[in-house]
């Protein structure tokens, strides 16, 4: 599967969004 910038970016966002 790829993965656009924009959907790692969401991906990351909502991982620190989570651990803060």
């Amino acid at each position: 599967m790829e993965y656009s910038v924009a959907e790692r970016e969401l991906m990351f966002r909502n991982l620190a969004g989570c651990v803060r």
